[in-house]
This record gives structure tokens, sequence and C-alpha cells, in this order.
């Protein structure tokens, strides 16, 4: 059974990509692992793969509000980093003279996930399950808004390109639809261990 999900404005979007490439492609691909799981599953545990998955680190009791603020806070960080996507894409240039200042644009904006992560992981699971929950709905809210619109345009139009150099920019332009995983620290740990170790994350 498929636990993950993507937000239902991608699915389509990224259905010829993930077909291409992910069959035979490595694991570095972050196309292929950057899937969300079911907002419905809780946090605290694995949603795919095998094994334990349980939020660790120390929690801490919080007030109401801390919950909807960093989950505010994880959704404008996920739409200004598909907004500056879309201004870099603009007149779609050659893939070949932007892909280091998208994986420049999408290394800034992991970044800014983990250090959002950092405080997450401190709070109770209850609280962390809520941040996510609200973060993954706003998402989904935002899917109508005129630069989502634009960043699925500019996907369709570098996807189209069959050789393997154009699909693999094309997988780079979908991992942005998942940037907030990285303020999820138990997600990552589950859809991509290799990144999770990059980035110091036990």
């Amino acid at each position: 059974m498929r636990l993950c999900r993507t937000r239902p404005a991608l699915l389509a979007l990224l259905t010829l990509v993930v077909a291409v490439t992910c069959a035979g492609a490595s694991s570095a691909l972050a196309g292929c692992a950057g899937e969300l799981p079911d907002k419905n599953q809780p946090l605290t545990t694995a949603t795919t793969g095998t094994g334990g998955g349980a939020v660790t680190g120390s929690t801490t009791s919080t007030t109401e509000s801390q919950p909807y603020e960093l989950s505010d806070q994880v959704a404008s960080l996920w739409a200004e980093s598909v907004q500056k996507l879309v201004a870099l894409l603009q007149d779609t240039p050659p893939f070949a003279s932007v892909q280091t200042a998208v994986a420049d644009l999408k290394e800034q904006y992991v970044q800014k996930m983990v250090a959002l992560g950092r405080q997450i992981i401190k709070l109770d699971p209850a609280d962390q399950q809520t941040i996510y929950d609200r973060a993954t709905d706003q998402l989904s809210a935002m899917d109508g808004a005129t630069w989502f619109v634009s960043y699925k345009n500019l996907y369709d139009q570098y996807s189209a390109g069959s050789d393997d150099a154009s699909q693999q920019f094309a997988i780079q332009l979908s991992s942005f639809d998942t940037l907030i995983q990285y303020a999820f620290f138990n997600v990552l740990k589950t859809n991509d261990p290799d990144e999770a170790t990059r980035l110091s994350i036990e």
C-alpha cells in the first residue's frame, strides 16, 4: 500500500518524469524520494520504507500559538522558494545556464527549513503533528496561486525534453514542491536518509 502522497496539483505533473527516471535512477535523484507521507499518518511512526521512525530529541511543552506560528513559517518559506524559482526561470532560459543557480536556491531554502526543523523537533509529538498538518494544508491551498501555476507551466516546458539531462533538471524543479520535508526530520530521514546524514540530522 502506497503511503506517500504528492500534493494533488502536482500529481499529474510529476507522473511523466517519475515514470521515465525513477525505475533506473540512483537514490541521489531527489524527485524519486521527495514525496511527503499522507498527513493523516502520524509523524511519530515511519510512513515509508521499513524499520522504526519515531521522533527523537527532547520534547518541551509549548504555548498554543507556537505550532501555528511555526507551520506558518514553514508554508511561507516554501511559497517564497517557489516564487524565487519562478523569477529565476523567467523567459525559460536554457536549463544548462541556470542549473547551478537553481541548485543554489534550493540549498538556501533547505538550510532555512532545517533551521525551523531544529525548533520543531524540540516540541512534543502532538505539536509536531499539528505543525505538519497545518503546513501541508496551507500548501494545498496555494495550488491555485498564479505563481504556483507558473511553476507547473515551467515544469511542463522543461520536462518536455526527452534527453536525460532535461529529465534530470525537471526532477530538480519538482523537488521544490517537497522542500517542507526538511523541516520535519522524521519525514526526511524516512524519505531521504542520505540527505538527513548530509545535514547531520540524527
